[in-house]
């Protein structure tokens, strides 16, 4: 939790800069869009989810429920192909020179 609190402040620094590097600018305020809309979107579906699993199950359940649901969600997108396949920031670099 500690480096949460510490890291997020600077996660709009990392996450700009790796939009900028990876996205066409062609594209950049169609992903910018769809992005907000798949983040903020599922932030009331989860709200949700944990009221009506607040009514049925212990707090601490609840919280481990959406503790693995982060985890689970971390899993999916480091075994995703489409992440495996993009280019290194070395070899962009490299690119502009």
């Amino acid at each position: 939790m500690a480096c949460h609190v510490v890291d997020c402040p600077f996660q709009p620094i990392h996450r700009k800069t790796l939009t900028q590097l990876l996205i066409p600018l062609e594209a950049l305020g169609r992903f910018s869009s769809a992005s907000r809309v798949l983040t903020w979107g599922i932030d009331p579906i989860g709200a949700a989810l944990a009221g009506v699993l607040a009514l049925f199950l212990p707090t601490g359940a609840v919280l481990a429920a959406a503790s693995s649901g982060v985890v689970i969600s971390a899993c999916w997108i480091a075994a995703s192909r489409a992440v495996r396949e993009l280019p290194l920031l070395s070899e962009i670099g490299k690119g502009s020179d």
